[in-house]
């Protein structure tokens, strides 16, 4: 086996997928995956239903929750979905209390 064919072997094996998990019965987060996936070139997320009520993105051994997890998610996205992160500047608290509003409003909208 050639040299470069083992090190694109070993760096496929060595690369790890960021993890998103989401409310597996919530019509709106199972829409927001297909469009994730759709928007996804590089293959780099993997995709995790579970029973929460709010969106976990792992990477790089880092776990964001909520309106974090949603802005990380965007800027690994790319261009354009990446100059969304812009709103990281809006404090925490905020980010968190609009995320919550559409959280617990989420079946009205789908």
């Amino acid at each position: 086996m050639s040299h470069a064919i083992y090190k694109k072997k070993q760096h496929k094996m060595n690369s790890v997928k960021k993890t998103i998990i989401y409310d597996r019965v919530c019509i709106m987060c199972s829409s927001i995956i297909a469009f994730l996936m759709e928007k996804d070139p590089k293959d780099q997320f993997e995709y995790q239903g579970s029973a929460q009520d709010y969106i976990e993105y792992i990477k790089d051994q880092k776990h964001y929750i909520r309106s974090r997890a949603v802005l990380e998610i965007l800027k690994d996205l790319g261009y354009p979905w990446k100059l969304l992160y812009i709103f990281v500047i809006v404090p925490p608290f905020i980010r968190d209390f609009i995320y919550n509003a559409v959280a617990r409003n989420r079946n009205k909208f789908f």
